[in-house]
């Protein structure tokens, strides 16, 4: 589960240079601009009215029962984001969902039976973990009804999962694969394949008629084998397949807290036969670990570690450093970072006073900060000084469920609904933005309006393309398979999140800065903040633009340094890095948890010194960050269209 990606200081402001070519965006938006309507799409339309007017005869449109958007009647006490009309929340998740598809997923060939298969992509690398295709499988049976092709989609992406069972238990899924379609990973982890399973219970509901598949059924394999590898006596989640509940260190009590699913778990003891109490007690040792965790270990901020340990005296803490994946591993960071969203999402369906708790009290914490930043200890130091969407739109959601919150959800709704970062943080975002929107309905209890049909069958003239057709530029070599499957974190480089309270919010920020497939980076040094001012540049378009400018506050900046030269010299397997600018010192910082490092003058142009980096260890995605005289980070962006991840030497 390695996560690569790019870090950078929020205190500075940004220059990014972006040379992707961007041609496929701009035919995506011509054609929403000409209003291409399919045949299709229009007798969805009639359809729809006559439902409207019928008694709901025609509801469940082209196939889908619960076809997007669906206005969920969330059960709990809640705020939606009320800066932008509920239309433009679901265009804004329609826009999302187009860029995250054309970005991440891709064919993935056929298997033996000639059945298509698709894959969710991570960056550069190609490789698909099994979390992708678990969230890939959820977002596509949500955006079903907007996405003409979702159901294929879906059934490719989980034919994808069956290619590749685990050799410890076939109800699992291997944890990664490399682009090249051979193995990375033998055995599984839990969270993968709980979203898997949790998309095909959605699935049994979004197409009750079926299609190449039996959802409810294969639901019950997977089930059995999320069974096998959760806590028999703790009924807590394991961590994959290879873990033994007695194991050491990791076992049957040392759970990763973003795998406290509560909605999956309420929707196992439903679904699954025979096997109800045991999945109801998971859902309550799991809020009992959450509870203690807050307790004692977060008791200001609410916030939970990436892993947990059950002490002899039987109360859960922060894992150590180095417990698995490293020195972060008792530290709210890229594991726990989700938990918000996961209990959020539950909370909201399901009115538990106890999930409401738990999620309001991270809400009240965030809150109190005066930006959002990419990690904390528990106490709430900040680790990582950059803003990640990753961390903002799980914190956005935890705050539908604080009634008092409305100023701070419309501030870190604006700051997420449009930024393009990378595959991990899209897809949490993506996630969480159909929360965000209203539209997050569970298999046990979909509670939407009544005109959900209408507005389905009408948002079909904006339908994404009929498939993916991504597929990986190159092959990474495999990575080296290991027994505990571990996620390094993804960090994006962008700028600090800085809501303060108003009763006059708007939305006042610069474009993010990090580098995505298919959308341009704005060249501006200004950072990226939340800040209230008297207007508010976000117009209610009806069709919202990937391309919505915004607004931006002003503030002194400090002068820019001017490069001279930028330059990329390739041979096989190595990458230099050399930029002339002014500049009495420089470092660098190639993401990965490093810390930014110094830079040596390697010569001079004109005057100017060239400063040169090198080194034969550390990976970057293709924006690599300096920091200049310690006062600002000006990003250099590799050419290409296509994200890669470099080793610099």
């Amino acid at each position: 589960h390695t996560r690569i990606s790019n870090r950078v200081a929020t205190t500075v402001p940004i220059v990014t240079v972006d040379l992707t070519v961007r041609a496929y965006v701009l035919d995506t938006e011509s054609r929403r601009e000409m209003g291409l309507v399919t045949r299709r799409s229009s007798l969805a339309v009639v359809c729809a009215i006559v439902a409207v007017y019928v008694f709901g005869i025609c509801a469940q449109v082209d196939g889908q029962a619960f076809p997007f958007p669906q206005h969920v009647a969330y059960s709990a006490p809640h705020i939606l984001p009320n800066s932008f009309s509920q239309s433009v929340l679901d265009g804004h998740a329609r826009t999302f969902y187009d860029y995250w598809k054309s970005s991440y997923v891709g064919s993935a060939g056929t298997n033996s039976n000639g059945k298509q298969m698709y894959r969710v992509y991570k960056d550069g690398s190609h490789t698909t973990v099994s979390e992708g295709q678990g969230y890939g499988m959820i977002i596509t049976a949500y955006m079903a009804g907007y996405d003409a092709n979702a159901q294929a989609q879906f059934d490719g992406l989980y034919y994808f999962v069956k290619q590749y069972p685990s050799d410890l238990n076939a109800n699992n899924m291997k944890w990664s694969i490399n682009g090249d379609g051979t193995p990375a990973g033998t055995n599984s982890a839990w969270d993968g394949d709980a979203d898997i399973t949790y998309g095909l219970l959605l699935a049994a509901k979004q197409w009750p008629a079926g299609g190449q598949f039996n959802y409810l059924a294969e639901a019950q394999l997977r089930l059995d084998g999320m069974k096998a590898t959760t806590g028999p006596d703790s009924y807590l989640p394991m961590l994959g397949d290879w873990v033994k509940p007695a194991g050491s260190p990791q076992n049957q009590y040392t759970p990763r807290t973003s795998d406290f699913m509560y909605g999956h778990f309420q929707a196992y003891a439903q679904f699954h036969a025979g096997q109800s109490q045991f999945w109801t007690n998971a859902l309550v040792n799991s809020k009992s670990a959450v509870n203690q965790l807050q307790t004692n270990s977060a008791p200001s901020t609410g916030l939970l570690p990436d892993f947990a340990i059950r002490s002899s005296s039987n109360v859960f803490g922060p894992a150590y450093s180095g417990f698995l994946e490293g020195g972060n591993d008792g530290n709210y960071y890229y594991n726990a970072g989700r938990v918000p969203f996961r209990i959020g999402a539950y909370a909201l369906n399901s009115n538990d006073a106890t999930a409401i708790q738990q999620v309001t009290k991270i809400a009240s914490w965030i809150r109190s900060q005066n930006s959002i930043q990419s990690g904390y200890t528990l106490s709430g130091s900040v680790i990582g000084g950059y803003f990640s969407t990753f961390f903002a739109a799980p914190f956005a959601v935890s705050a539908m469920l604080d009634t008092t919150a409305q100023v701070f959800l419309n501030l870190a709704y604006g700051q997420v609904y449009n930024i393009h970062q990378a595959y991990y943080e899209d897809s949490v975002n993506m996630l969480s933005l159909i929360v965000l929107t209203g539209n997050w309905w569970q298999p046990t209890n979909a509670n939407t309006t009544t005109s959900n049909a209408a507005s389905a069958s009408a948002s079909r003239s904006k339908s994404p393309s009929a498939s993916p057709s991504k597929s990986p530029a190159s092959k990474s070599p495999s990575p080296s398979t290991s027994k505990s499957p571990s996620r390094s974190a993804s960090k994006s480089k962008s700028s600090s999140v800085t809501p303060s309270v108003s009763t006059t919010p708007s939305i006042s920020a610069s474009k993010s800065k990090t580098p995505s497939r298919s959308k341009s980076n704005s060249v501006s040094p200004s950072p990226r903040s939340l800040s209230p001012s008297p207007s508010h540049s976000a117009s209610k378009s009806k069709s919202p633009s990937k391309s919505r400018s915004r607004s931006r506050s002003p503030s002194p900046l400090p002068p820019s340094p001017s490069p001279s030269v930028f330059n990329w010299a390739e041979n096989v397997n190595a990458y230099w890095v050399g930029i002339a600018f002014n500049a009495t010192s420089v470092s660098i910082d190639c993401g990965q948890g490093y810390q930014a490092m110094t830079v040596n003058t390697g010569w001079q142009i004109n005057g100017a010194n060239v400063w040169v980096w090198q080194s034969s260890s550390v990976q970057c995605q293709r924006v690599v960050n300096f920091q200049v005289d310690s006062t600002q980070y000006l990003g250099v962006t590799r050419p290409g269209s296509t994200k890669r991840n470099l080793l610099i030497n």
